[in-house]
Formats: structure tokens, C-alpha cells, sequence
């Protein structure tokens, strides 16, 4: 196969003339975050058109929810002007853009306060530095990011642990078999290594602490919003989940192979939360909640939200199809099973969210946004009914419940 000159690959081939065969994750950070050439290089990839949508892209309703959570934390900080936000790896700007937005609609001192920065993750080792302002961050969000972390492949063979690496043979990338390159790898396998089957492979991301020190750096008194879809770790090293969870998106279609379309395709695997809040303790910030983004979304708000628009008198197709989109970020088998981990440092106790089901609806005068035309957004009532179908049933049906 004829390599393109100067493409990511080609630097991958090179380390590993260099040294011989690399870490998987050497392999998916080059692949993902390489300057110029890696994945994540095209922001157009995370898109309708690109190769999969994230929660914002379903419904406004996702940056205004996640708005009020916001305000409430803010509040609780003691209403602190610049209230500084950091969002990690924003993507097309939609959440963000989302946010800023609805923060005007309601609470001008809040917006007033609100300090929306924003940081891409197409950068090698996810370095996060602090803004040239010196001044603290209170709240880092991330949506979608702690699944492309970089991550090492093992397998079991003979009841020890392995580690897979990349390779060349017959000018081909292949995975390579041996002894594990950091010893964190089997200490986080070995009390799982009796119930896992011959051949069982997954992954462990290393990354975690790093990007955890830095954070903690950033922030003197705040909060953490971490939302990414993965498993507590007994729950991700299952006998079940035999193969693993790595997988690839290629113009919304799902590919197990990484070593192919290399810098043209994502790479993932789900997030081991325990070793997130394994991470965050070290670096003195503490579990405040772990929901899911479904449970989450209802606590904020979200039965509410369709009401609202229904009232302010939506044609009968635009509510059917804002309703299928307030469905998909809540769907227990969909957007609504990701999870939401929020860590706080030096902040008080109070339960994340303290949010009443009916919040929006008390913010008389506020307008909510309903699904509009922002070419960043995707129609997925379009998409699944194609303009024929019709859809109904109670938010109990709708939701879950």
C-alpha cells in the first residue's frame, strides 16, 4: 500500500523503525493528536457530516441544562466575578456556544461573570495550562474527551498479563505480543485475573493521573464535570466484555480495526471511572457525583423543557421533533447511558445537582431554545422518520420513567 508522504503514518512507521514496535497508545496519540495530520486536526470530523455527534448536536436543551448546573455551582462558590469555565476539547464550539448563550436569558449577572474559555484536545498528552491571567479556574468541563485518551492493549495469555503493541511485518502495522511496558497495567488486571477467560483483552489508560495533577493545578476552589460514556472498573473488566472496548467511527459507522485509516478515523474506549476518581483523590479533588447523563438531565430539568416549548406554541411536526431529540439525550440504550462524574476541591458538601425537576419552568420569561437550523446540530427525527412517522406517548414512555 502506497503511504501518502508527510501523513501520520508514516511518522508512526518511523518510532517504530526506531525502537522496534510502540505502545498502543503511543499509536493512538499519534494517530488521534499528531499535528497537522492526526484525526482530531479536522474539527469537521466530530459533525452530521463527519463521522459521529456528541449530546450537544441532539438539542440545545443539553448546554441549557448543563447551564443551570453551572449558575448552581457558581452560587455555591459564592457568586465569584470572573466566574471562570474551562471547557476541555470543544469540539465545533456547539456546547460552549450553547451555554454562553442561554447564560444571557437567565441570570445577566451571571453571564456577566461567566469567563467561557476553551481549550482543543488535538494536543499531544492533553496538556491543559493554566490561562495567562493567573487566575483560578472554577469549573472544567469536558464532554466527550476522557474516551480518547490514549490507551495500552493487554491480553491474557497463560493467566499473565500481556501487553499488545504496534508493529511492522510484510510492511504491514500489526499488533505484537509481549511483556508489559509499565507495571500499573498489571496491578490494575491482577485482582480480576482468576474470572477472566484465556485470550481476554481490554485496555488501561495511564493518562489519568497527569491530566488530573494539571487540573488540580488550575483550580483553587471549584468543580470538575467529566461526561463520557465507560464503566466502573469491575464493571469494565467483565468476562463479558471479552474483546475489549476500543472501537473506531468512520463517517458514522462503527470499525474495530485501528490500524487502518490512520489519522482518518477515531479511536475510543470507554472510561474506567474508578481509575478517574482514582486520579482525581490524588490530586486532592473528591467524588461528588457519579449519575448517569440520563438521570442527570431529568434532575435538571428536562421533563419540563418540552412543555415550556410546547406552550410557547410549536407547530405540531417541530414539537415531534424536539421531543425524539429530548428523548435521545435521556435514552437509557443511547446518549442517556453516559455517564457523569463531577469532582470538587475545596468546596462545600452540597448534593450535585440540588436542582428540583421544576427549575426551568420557574424562569418566568425565559425563552428555551427548541431545535434551529445551526448547520453544527443534527435532525434526528428527520433522520429516523424521514418526515412521514409520527411519534407520541407520556414522558414516563418517553423518558424511561
Amino acid at each position: 500500500m502506497k503511504i501518502t508522504s508527510g501523513s501520520v503514518e508514516d511518522s508512526i512507521r518511523a518510532l517504530i523503525a526506531q525502537h522496534g514496535k510502540i505502545s498502543f497508545a503511543t499509536f493512538m496519540a499519534s494517530a488521534l493528536y499528531e499535528s497537522g495530520v492526526g484525526y482530531y486536526s479536522d474539527p469537521k470530523r466530530v459533525s452530521e457530516s463527519g463521522d459521529f455527534f456528541t449530546s450537544p448536536a441532539a438539542h440545545p436543551a443539553f448546554g441549557v441544562l448543563l447551564t443551570l448546573q453551572l449558575h448552581q455551582m457558581w452560587v455555591m462558590l459564592g457568586n465569584p466575578d470572573p466566574f471562570n469555565v474551562m471547557e476541555l476539547g470543544p469540539g465545533s464550539g456547539l456546547l460552549g456556544d450553547d451555554i454562553v448563550s442561554f447564560s444571557r436569558a437567565l441570570d445577566p449577572n451571571f453571564a456577566s461573570a461567566l469567563d467561557y474559555q476553551r481549550l482543543d484536545r488535538a494536543s499531544l498528552e492533553f496538556g491543559v495550562v493554566q490561562s495567562g491571567s493567573g487566575e483560578t479556574t472554577h469549573c472544567i468541563l469536558s464532554n466527550e474527551l476522557l474516551d480518547a485518551f490514549p490507551v495500552n492493549i493487554f491480553q491474557i495469555e497463560n493467566g499473565v498479563v500481556r501487553e499488545k503493541f504496534v508493529s511492522v511485518a510484510e510492511d504491514r502495522l500489526v499488533f505484537q505480543l509481549g511483556e508489559v511496558s509499565d507495571p500499573e497495567m498489571s496491578a490494575r488486571i491482577e485482582p480480576y485475573l482468576n474470572q477472566l477467560p484465556e485470550g481476554y483483552e481490554s485496555e488501561v489508560c495511564l493518562g489519568l493521573s497527569n491530566w488530573a495533577e494539571q487540573i488540580s493545578r488550575m483550580i483553587t476552589s471549584g468543580y470538575v464535570i467529566s461526561i463520557d460514556y465507560g464503566y466502573t472498573r469491575d464493571a469494565l473488566y467483565s468476562p463479558q466484555r471479552s474483546r475489549g472496548t476500543l472501537l473506531c467511527h468512520y463517517r458514522h459507522t462503527v470499525a474495530t480495526d485501528p490500524l487502518i485509516r490512520i489519522g482518518e478515523q477515531d479511536i475510543s474506549a470507554h472510561v474506567d471511572f474508578t481509575a478517574v476518581d482514582e486520579a482525581m483523590a490524588a490530586a486532592g479533588l473528591e467524588p461528588m457525583a457519579n449519575l448517569d447523563q440520563g438521570e442527570l438531565l431529568q434532575l435538571l430539568g428536562i421533563e419540563s423543557y418540552l412543555d415550556r416549548l410546547m406552550e410557547d406554541g410549536l407547530p405540531q411536526r417541530d414539537i415531534q421533533a424536539n421531543q425524539y431529540a429530548l428523548r435521545a439525550l435521556t435514552d437509557p440504550d443511547g446518549l442517556g447511558r453516559f455517564r457523569v462524574a463531577v469532582h470538587g476541591k475545596n468546596v462545600l458538601d452540597h448534593e450535585i445537582p440540588a436542582i428540583s425537576g421544576d427549575k426551568v419552568a420557574s424562569f418566568d420569561g425565559v425563552v428555551l431554545p427548541a431545535l434551529d437550523d445551526d448547520p453544527r446540530r443534527v435532525n434526528l427525527f428527520a433522520g429516523a422518520y424521514g418526515g412521514g412517522e409520527e411519534i407520541s406517548g407520556t414522558w414516563e414512555e418517553l423518558l424511561g420513567g
